[in-house]
């Protein structure tokens, strides 16, 4: 058996880790997670049903990073750790520090992130290269990121797996189903609201929302009672949405922070747009596969995993970058081009669930690395 350590950080809820997690081979593993966290959360309570040894750091600011490198690195001593895989930005850091200082030969992390940094936190970067340094293999969740850490960050290749993010379809469809008319009632999307534009994206720059907003504004001239819904909508780029947003009126748009049932909000949709503002800007883009799984005719920009499996009019819709016009036009073409708007959902389900990101080959794929 070889004793596996996940360090994840700041995470309250997680769907993609969970069915991670429940899909290790048990009979080959024991896994343990370190939670950096100042709280209990969903995550956590879903480790103690799966019998899964976890183990919480309080982590509040920089200046707690010692102290958690320490306490991290007692823990794989004491649990006799080999492999550490660290998800996310303070896990990554003291994950690995603490793994190194273990003597740990097998340190893996998941890139999350893109550009982010590189566009965005300059300052940043030199935790980016630091991590990348101390990482034996580094897990690239597209071609996008792969590409990124080679040409932007000097990693070099045979450092870099890719491993595309896992779903667990059935399971989505279920709980999709299974609270579509409570979550129908809670946000008041009635029959009336109709057609119902989704946005599943937190509010900052570079995933577009502001280009957005007046694509919407003219689909109402069309649509006067068109509903926009923008889910997961936080982030430092709010107050700017939030001015763009009085030109809409306010019984035609809402603003959903965290939504524990997101799946049936997928249900609700007759539109889905994701469009980040270059191709590089998304490092994977979870909500895409989703829309697509669940049925919903999807308006992108190819960034992230839609600049591998995104084909315009045949499983999407493909607009231009920071053009809120081509996003009316394509919002719009979905409406009044039905048999396209058909084949579009058709085609998405099948891309979505062709077995690349299925939740068991994505775990497997990882056994494979974490064996190598």
């Amino acid at each position: 058996m070889i004793n596996i350590c996940y360090v994840i950080s700041d995470i309250a809820k997680s769907f993609s880790l969970e069915w991670n997690i429940a899909n290790i081979d048990r009979s080959k593993f024991n896994l343990y997670v370190v939670l950096i966290n100042n709280a209990d959360t969903e995550f956590e309570q879903f480790l103690r049903k799966q019998s899964i040894p976890g183990y919480r750091i309080a982590y509040k600011s920089k200046a707690d990073m010692p102290g958690t490198i320490y306490r991290i690195w007692k823990y794989l001593k004491k649990e006799k750790i080999q492999i550490v895989h660290c998800h996310l930005f303070e896990a990554s850091i003291a994950g690995l520090i603490a793994a190194k200082l273990a003597g740990i030969n097998k340190r893996i992390y998941t890139r999350h992130n893109s550009t982010i940094n590189l566009d965005y936190y300059p300052k940043a970067v030199k935790y980016d290269r630091l991590v990348n340094y101390l990482s034996t293999d580094i897990i690239a969740i597209s071609k996008v990121v792969k590409d990124v850490l080679m040409l932007r960050e000097n990693v070099p290749e045979h450092k870099i797996k890719i491993v595309y993010h896992g779903f667990d379809f059935d399971m989505m469809e279920r709980l999709a189903d299974e609270h579509k008319t409570e979550t129908a009632e809670k946000y008041k999307l009635t029959s009336n609201k109709y057609p119902v534009v989704g946005v599943v994206s937190r509010f900052i720059d570079y995933k577009g929302v502001q280009f957005i907003i007046p694509a919407f504004k003219k689909f109402l001239t069309n649509y006067p009672n068109a509903h926009l819904v923008f889910c997961n909508a936080v982030g430092p780029n709010s107050s700017n949405i939030k001015e763009l947003l009085k030109d809409i009126p306010s019984e035609n748009y809402s603003i959903i922070g965290f939504e524990e049932n997101i799946f049936s909000m997928y249900r609700l949709f007759n539109i889905f747009v994701h469009v980040p503002v270059y191709a590089e800007s998304e490092a994977f883009g979870l909500s895409c596969i989703e829309a697509l799984a669940l049925g919903v005719p999807s308006v992108f920009t190819s960034a992230g995993i839609i600049n591998e499996i995104g084909r315009d009019k045949d499983n999407c819709l493909l607009v231009d970058f920071k053009s809120g016009e081509s996003i009316y036009r394509a919002m719009l073409k979905i409406m009044e081009e039905p048999e396209l708007k058909e084949k579009i959902i058709k085609n998405g389900k099948i891309t979505a669930k062709s077995g690349q990101f299925d939740i068991v080959e994505m775990t497997k794929r990882l056994e494979q690395i974490y064996l190598s």
